[in-house]
């Protein structure tokens, strides 16, 4: 029997983006099955046809926790290790600088996962710099550990935003009233 990935925390965000890719493809089913198979266990497309039917149907069977996704949304690692490289975690937007951010900006907008990791994932003992580390997040980093981090990063910075704002709308509400009370005024005589 010929190796195969048998659960999530064996799919590295690349494997998971190849999946999703063939299963957006508009290939036949079959045809999506035989590519996945051939990614899972590092074989070319060729062997997995050669294959008997048993065979097959074996390493088919290893696919069913591909529709049986439950990230661990609770679990927030504030270290990981990849490849031996330890990374924090930096779910704190108030510890990114411009750079980080923009950077941030820039992979997300590309929807590149590993590059808006690269910029949550700090190497330790190092500042936030140019990132070497999107090539090691992509091809290493097993996808439900991503998607945890990615979560609570997301959710955290929500929080940080709705704070900011009410911070801002609480610091410019007196500001706010009495600009609107001019208007007011101000409208009052030249409409009457």
């Amino acid at each position: 029997m010929m190796f195969i990935k048998k659960n999530w925390n064996e799919i590295t965000i690349a494997d998971y983006e190849k999946i999703k890719e063939i299963g957006e493809s508009d290939f036949t089913e079959l045809d999506k099955e035989i590519q996945i198979l051939s990614l899972l266990t590092g074989e070319d497309e060729d062997k997995i046809l050669n294959l008997s039917i048993e065979e097959y149907a074996h390493l088919k069977s290893e696919l069913q926790f591909l529709s049986e996704f439950n990230f661990e949304k609770d679990k927030t690692p504030t270290q990981v290790i990849i490849q031996g490289k330890k990374f924090n975690v930096n779910y704190n937007l108030k510890n990114y600088s411009i750079a980080q951010y923009v950077d941030f900006e820039q992979f997300n907008k590309a929807k590149n996962t590993a590059g808006v990791l690269s910029t949550i994932l700090i190497p330790e003992g190092e500042k936030y710099g140019v990132s070497d580390n999107v090539e090691l997040i992509q091809n290493n980093l097993p996808f439900p550990v991503a998607q945890s981090i990615y979560f609570f990063w997301y959710r955290k910075s929500l929080d940080s935003i709705h704070n900011l704002l009410q911070s801002c709308f609480q610091t410019r509400l007196p500001m706010m009233t009495r600009i609107r009370l001019r208007l007011k005024k101000w409208m009052k005589c030249i409409f009457g």
